[in-house]
């Protein structure tokens, strides 16, 4: 009966000690153990990035530490995306934030961030917060966390064990290859659409336009997808503002303030890389 009974107590114990992971497209993250509550909100943001909810309770079910990670699939500035969400309070977390203090510079998983402290009430207790975001190869990553005040900054230890899974080139480490990307495309440029070709298309009666464009000549092995993307903003934005835009469906997509997400693939439909831009960048 004892030993019936320690291998019960053990499995108890192991049981306890499962950890949780969240994985999406852009990250993953593992806790310590099962007593942190996890939600993965990759679905609800698919079409912008994805956010994943990590929080630990004591008993009576009061919120100890906590965090959220966003990334967006959009390069903002991380002082300016700071001032916004936290500063100016747009960001839902931080509409009771007080005490704000100044934005600073500091790192996230190794590349160069901004980071600011805030404190917020709720239900009855302070918590200590920090808000940090960088530019994370081609998009952002913003990250909230917060301790009960008095507490030790266990969410911190939780959130340095963060990887991310996207592609984590930064923009200013692919600056001078972006060239090399043209080049890919000036030899096997796309087919561009015509006006009398875009009526033939409908245009969905929702947020985001979509279009998916063959590239015969091009594979995953002919071309660096992040930089054959970016090469492919660039172009598409000197046109804007050298007034020669001619691709009908992002004009469209700008004249009425829609998301856009071009998917390119080849001959044998696999993808060779997907762009969205939002009406934001428009201006």
């Amino acid at each position: 009966m004892r030993q019936i009974a320690i291998i019960t107590l053990m499995m108890m114990v192991a049981m306890a000690a499962v950890a949780t992971t969240i994985e999406n497209r852009y990250f993953a993250l593992t806790t310590p153990d099962d007593s942190w509550a996890v939600s993965d909100d990759d679905g609800a943001w698919s079409r912008m990035g994805a956010r994943a909810l990590v929080s630990r309770s004591d008993m009576r079910r009061v919120a100890l530490d906590l965090a959220r990670i966003d990334y967006l699939e959009v390069p903002f500035t991380p002082e300016s995306y700071l001032r916004s969400q936290v500063v100016e309070r747009r960001d839902i977390f931080c509409k009771g934030a007080d005490s704000i203090g100044a934005i600073a510079d500091t790192t996230l998983l190794g590349h160069p961030a901004k980071t600011v402290r805030f404190t917020k009430h709720a239900n009855g207790h302070t918590y200590q917060c920090s808000a940090t975001a960088a530019t994370v190869g081609f998009g952002t990553l913003f990250v909230i966390q917060g301790r009960q005040q008095g507490q030790p900054n266990v969410i911190g230890r939780v959130v340095s064990a963060l990887q991310m899974r996207c592609d984590t080139t930064t923009l200013q480490g692919t600056a001078q290859l972006v060239k090399a990307a043209q080049r890919v495309l000036r030899q096997h440029p796309l087919v561009s659409r015509g006006i009398d070709e875009m009526k033939a298309v409908e245009m969905p009666d929702t947020a985001t336009l979509q279009f998916t464009v063959v590239a015969p000549y091009l594979t995953r092995d002919a071309v660096e997808v992040p930089l054959f993307v970016q090469a492919k903003r660039a172009e598409w934005f000197k046109a804007r503002d050298t007034g020669t835009l001619t691709d009908v469906l992002l004009a469209t997509a700008m004249a009425e303030g829609k998301q856009l997400r071009y998917v390119w693939v080849d001959d044998k439909n696999r993808e060779i890389g997907t762009l969205l831009i939002l009406p934001e960048e428009y201006r």
